[in-house]
């Protein structure tokens, strides 16, 4: 009551004269009689989004906009190494009918799923039908929109579970992404999940609205003119353990996500966890981790041309400088009609703090098969089961696990002469 009486008071004593025309403008000032000795109690404006006051099929609109440079597209591929050449080369992807390199699956994928009001939201829990529409260029310039799809409360009643549909379009208004995103928030006092659950607009993949899709299928045949770099045939029940590994320092972090507007404490202010290990506090965002995860998966792969990202799951915190790797394994392959393109549908699982770093560590030590012949990534219960015996995975090392679709080059046999 005291505090409260000293800021009435304060609040009392501040006077502002009459308005005065000041260069165009009506302006009040501070009287001139102002207490000088008075002190001055600051306020804080949230601006996070309370999840207690919107309702499913409610949109967030965001009132910002980006404009990408190719300055923004070097340091993503200084974090995030990258062979394609979609989208490192400007020459093949004019050849491929482009206007110039693409920006990468991953780096739209974070520009649309950044959400710079969700600073109350406590985990990134998952990411599904993740599709990328239109080419997407250094230049463009981007704005968002986030419609809540479901509200629900889990069983300890601790937190709510938002489902946000994530869309991104460009200058033109075309759609560029759009992504279905799962995130955590503090419980408030009195809420309760809602039964009704908003249709989603993108639910249904229709391939002639993917006009990126569609440019490649329809310069396959280009393909071969271009060099043919598919490094090997993969089969399903191929298990690719990836020999790169990968890590992302905090200053690699803070400046990527501040790029992306992406600002929550976790991934910028350590000194708000003053009570977890230092090298804790702050957390790599989902999209960064599954950035990293796919960088390490792409030279085994190469060279992926375009991807669909049906479902990934977050299945641990990944902090900044710990080390990431990948396996990767098959679960069917296809053919286009001219034969040029090849359509692998894998599950990547990503994984941390491994020894030696990459996956090449686990040769000697086969994984279950059941982690990645399913519809769907595992429960935090069943992977405890499935990794309960492996001598060098455990479920703390896993940090996501992805399945998508991925379009390369289909591999071709060259007939020689004896």
């Amino acid at each position: 009551r005291g505090v409260a009486a000293r800021r009435a008071g304060a609040s009392r004593a501040l006077r502002t004269g009459a308005w005065e025309e000041d260069d165009g403008f009506l302006a009040r000032r501070i009287g001139p009689h102002t207490n000088l000795t008075e002190p001055v109690y600051g306020e804080t404006f949230d601006p996070a989004l309370d999840m207690s006051n919107i309702q499913p099929g409610d949109t967030v609109d965001s009132p910002y906009e980006l404009t990408t440079s190719d300055a923004v597209l070097d340091v993503w591929h200084g974090c995030f190494h990258s062979t394609g050449r979609l989208v490192t080369s400007t020459p093949f992807a004019q050849r491929m009918g482009f206007e110039a390199r693409l920006l990468p699956f991953d780096l739209v994928l974070f520009l649309a799923q950044g959400m710079a009001h969700a600073g109350k939201a406590t985990h990134e829990v998952s990411y599904s039908n993740a599709r990328y529409y239109a080419p997407a260029y250094a230049g463009d310039t981007f704005r968002k929109k986030f419609v809540l799809r479901a509200k629900r409360v889990p069983r300890e009643r601790r937190s709510v579970l938002a489902l946000f549909e994530c869309e991104l379009r460009n200058q033109r208004d075309e759609l560029v992404f759009s992504v279905d995103k799962h995130m955590l928030f503090p419980l408030s006092e009195g809420e309760a999940a809602t039964r009704y659950e908003s249709p989603s607009e993108h639910a249904d993949y229709v391939y002639e609205n993917h006009k990126l899709r569609q440019q490649i299928v329809s310069h396959a045949d280009r393909l071969g003119h271009l060099g043919g770099v598919t490094l090997r045939s993969l089969e399903p029940g191929a298990l690719v353990l990836h020999g790169a590994a990968r890590t992302l320092t905090m200053s690699q972090m803070m400046h990527v996500t501040s790029l992306g507007r992406v600002v929550h404490d976790r991934h910028h202010n350590p000194a708000r966890f003053p009570d977890e290990d230092p090298a804790e506090r702050l957390i790599v965002p989902g999209p960064l981790v599954l950035a990293a995860v796919n960088s390490c998966a792409g030279r085994e792969l190469h060279e992926v041309l375009f991807q669909t990202m049906h479902q990934v799951n977050f299945t641990n915190v990944l902090h900044p400088n710990e080390v990431v790797t990948a396996a990767t394994y098959v679960l069917s392959r296809s053919e286009s009609l001219s034969g040029e393109l090849e359509k692998l549908e894998v599950a990547t699982l990503g994984l941390k703090n491994i020894p030696g770093g990459g996956a090449e560590a686990l040769r000697e030590y086969p994984l279950p098969r059941g982690l990645f012949v399913r519809d769907a990534p595992l429960r935090t219960d069943e992977l405890v089961d499935a990794l309960a015996d492996h001598p060098l995975v455990k479920p703390e090392n896993v940090v996501c696990q992805a399945f998508r679709s991925v379009y390369r080059q289909a591999p071709k046999a060259e007939p020689f002469l004896l």
